[in-house]
């Protein structure tokens, strides 16, 4: 039997609690909204590599250090739509996401690179090479351009399965021309036996249990040694930096999706939305919208045991695309979960410069349906665009393929739309 609360008002509802939810949701709250944030299930933030790109390499033109802003605009949606009306200034703006986005997670303890208008080349876990504008500083201190002419170990800890160095060390012969690879595996009496997840190893190391890893760091004789991510949000930096002092050496991670970085992300995000005044329900479900007219009113949330109705001035819709679960297919049409919005198709979609059959396959399911807006408003079902609705993040249209372009157009598009939401709040 489903337990009653009290209904609740909120100045904005964001759905969704993954990187655009998140920074919708601080966004408004920094400037003294009651907001409350809904989210169920693992994010695609928390499961990814935790850098970020605003902007997409294949199409940026960089020349003697100055961006083209068309090109930019043009490589993240919608951008495009909003200068062409002149209401937007994208350098400035995005100077003031990152700013906003780096400070708050700093005051977390995740320490971010600060150079959004530029890539950089990291290697991962596989073996293969990452790009990218902003990463965690401990992951940015293996970019490539630094490790020339040097020597690299790349240090595998048994039992952990998230670096296998002969893997990477046959892979990335190509991408780190000058350097010296050699591979090499130690087992660590802290660790234990048998496999063990990224999460199970954090554990480990939470208090204290860096000596020994030391110990086998500084017996290494190369200048830089990449290991597996070892750290949650709350050690990362004290333990990285032990690491690095106490062994004289440049430590770094490689970049790896599916483990600690990305829920790294989660957890400063989560952390950052809750000290700015956001209220998080987590693991919670909104399983219906009331709508009057061109104006979304209310909600209804749930958990299996607890229901609770929420009513607001703004809504930012974060949910997702088809992966995410903020799209769904019935039969071959691709629908809103809300039976509320207007939802999009793309049809035959154009390939990217460089695309590779993972990637035309991902777009393929990814792109294959979306929310339409107008200026960020989610528009009804009829075509007309809601007074105080608005979308965010990969539930819009055409800006997150390729694969490995970051979490940028996901936090830009939660910026507009905070920007939007908080005139009706």
């Amino acid at each position: 039997m489903l337990r009653e609360l009290p209904p609740i008002k909120v100045d904005a509802l964001v759905i969704g609690h993954g990187a655009s939810g998140l920074m919708a949701a601080s966004a408004l709250a920094s400037q003294n909204n009651n907001v409350l944030v809904v989210g169920k299930g693992a994010t695609a933030t928390s499961m990814s590599t935790g850098c970020i790109s605003y902007i997409r390499k294949d199409i940026l033109r960089q020349e003697r250090g100055a961006i083209d802003l068309e090109a930019l605009a043009r490589s993240v949606h919608p951008f495009n739509d909003i200068m062409e009306r002149g209401s937007l200034a994208l350098e400035e703006v995005l100077l003031q996401v990152s700013s906003f986005f780096q400070r708050s997670l700093s005051d977390q303890g995740l320490e971010m690179t600060d150079d959004a208008f530029h890539f950089f080349d990291m290697l991962t876990n596989a073996g293969t090479m990452y790009s990218c504008s902003i990463a965690p500083s401990f992951t940015a201190s293996g970019r490539l351009d630094r490790l020339r002419e040097g020597s690299l170990a790349l240090l595998g800890i048994e039992g952990h399965r998230d670096l296998d160095p002969r893997l990477v060390a046959a892979m990335c012969a190509g991408h780190v021309d000058g350097v010296r690879v050699r591979p090499y595996w130690r087992k660590l009496d802290c660790m234990g036996h048998g496999g063990m997840t990224a999460t199970e190893a954090a554990a480990r190391f939470k208090n204290g249990g860096t000596q020994e890893l030391i110990k086998t760091i500084s017996d290494l004789e190369e200048d830089s040694v990449a290991i597996p991510p070892l750290f949650g949000l709350q050690s990362v930096h004290k333990g990285m930096s032990e690491l690095c002092s106490e062994s004289e050496k440049n430590v770094f991670e490689l970049v790896t999706p599916m483990s600690l970085p990305g829920l790294r992300l989660q957890d400063a995000m989560e952390r950052s939305a809750v000290g700015h005044g956001c209220h998080l329900m987590k693991n919670h479900l909104v399983t219906r919208l009331e709508v009057k007219r061109e104006r979304a009113v209310s909600a209804l949330i749930e958990t299996p045991t607890r229901r609770q109705a929420v009513s607001f001035n703004s809504l930012i819709l974060a949910t997702g695309d088809l992966v995410g679960g903020g799209l769904a297919l019935a039969g071959r049409e691709v629908v809103d979960p809300f039976s509320t919005f207007k939802v999009g198709w793309f049809g035959k979609t154009e390939p990217l410069p460089g695309q590779t059959r993972y990637d035309a396959a991902m777009r393929q399911v990814v792109e294959a349906g979306y929310l339409v807006t107008h200026e960020m408003r989610l528009m009804t079902k009829e075509g007309r665009p809601f007074e105080n609705a608005f979308g965010a993040g990969s539930t819009l249209a055409s800006f997150s393929f390729p694969t490995g372009v970051g979490l940028g157009g996901e936090l830009l598009t939660a910026w507009i739309a905070a920007e939007y939401a908080k005139e009706g709040s």
